[in-house]
């Protein structure tokens, strides 16, 4: 799918209601405000959301980090943008500040708590400076129906004026979004159209561009050595934590495969949980009794081990992303473990190691 290009005056029109409140006050400084999760929904953890709304003006970065100080919030808080925009610098500096601070980013807009402590969801824009604003989260998603918008900066005046300005406000924009960790292909997006134009990029290019990680950081596969051989580890930071998946050599050519992840507090529940499997492709490919080991916990982390023979195997390497699950029974809706890594990388590294297995 191509990317949406509106007008500007035609995006005020598709937002309808929803997102007029924010885009009728142009002059209005850009508003923090906390929620506490409370009942059911404090159970996981001590976070707070904020909802951030209105224009982005040059002091909202110090006032959000007053507010973090403030209110002691932890890093791993959540911040929902409903904003048309603003300054751009600012824009720049509010990245960092919320980088700095640890936390992650949606675009929403507040609409209450439901009966379990969680808030309640509302379609939100993100545009302009916004845009640029909601890439310092360290884990990044957006709503359905919300709507991230770019479009080109320019800058009033004489030519010769504007061009320096906007070369050096280019320069610092591209660099910004490396140190994000961005590709530098959204700021092309952001100056393809005309000044007038607004890009509304699909889902799969924000994830192509990394401005969108949907909670996960994109795994990473590396073949690594200890005194016993080597294995095979893929690692990935997610918003839940710190998650591994090591290939290791077991007895007579077999294979291990070794899970570590945050128990968040629940060693007691997954203690109990035995309906386990590998996710292959989403799928849940279910595991032979007493062949997944719960080996215990580390600083938080569960870790299990798992024997893969042949016939795993050979799922495991017509798969495109892994993962492991525990749960108290096959048809349970949630369960603990990792969910899928993609796989791409690791097949390529993985013909390679089970030569050393044998």
């Amino acid at each position: 799918m191509k990317l949406i290009r509106v007008s500007l005056l035609a995006l005020l029109s598709l937002l309808c209601d929803a997102f007029l409140p924010a885009a009728a006050q142009p002059d209005t400084q850009m508003q923090f405000k906390v929620f506490k999760l409370t009942g059911t929904a404090a159970m996981i953890g001590d976070l707070s959301y904020i909802y951030a709304s209105g224009v982005i003006d040059p002091s909202a970065p110090s006032r959000l980090h007053t507010l973090v100080v403030a209110d002691k919030l932890p890093a791993g808080s959540l911040l929902f943008f409903d904003s048309p925009g603003g300054n751009l610098l600012a824009g720049i500096e509010l990245g960092r500040e919320i980088r700095a601070d640890g936390l992650d980013t949606n675009v929403n807009a507040s609409n209450g708590m439901d009966k379990m402590g969680f808030p309640l969801s509302k379609p939100s824009l993100c545009a302009s400076a916004c845009t640029l604003a909601f890439l310092g989260g360290r884990f990044r998603s957006i709503d359905d129906n919300s709507v991230f918008a770019v479009h080109r900066f320019y800058f009033p005046g004489k030519a010769d004026d504007g061009t320096d300005a906007a070369q050096i406000v280019s320069a610092a924009v591209v660099q910004y979004m490396r140190d994000m960790g961005i590709d530098p292909g959204l700021f092309t997006l952001m100056t393809d159209g005309g000044q007038s134009d607004v890009d509304i990029p699909t889902h799969q290019q924000l994830i192509d561009l990394n401005v969108v990680n949907d909670g996960a950081d994109k795994p990473v596969w590396t073949i690594e050595s200890v005194p016993q051989g080597l294995y095979l580890k893929g690692e990935q930071e997610t918003i839940w934590g710190d998650n591994k998946l090591i290939f290791l050599c077991g007895h007579g050519g077999s294979m291990l495969l070794t899970a570590i992840f945050d128990a968040r507090g629940r060693e007691a529940l997954i203690s109990s949980e035995h309906a386990d499997g590998l996710l292959l492709d989403g799928q849940v490919v279910r595991t032979a009794p007493g062949v997944a080991v719960l080996d215990g916990f580390d600083n938080g982390n569960a870790v299990v081990t798992v024997g893969l023979d042949s016939d795993m195997m050979k799922k495991v390497l017509a798969a495109h992303s892994i993962g492991f699950s525990m749960q108290f029974a096959y048809d349970a809706p949630t369960f603990d473990g990792i969910a899928d890594f993609n796989f791409t990388d690791g097949l390529r590294k993985i013909g390679g190691f089970m030569q050393t297995c044998r």
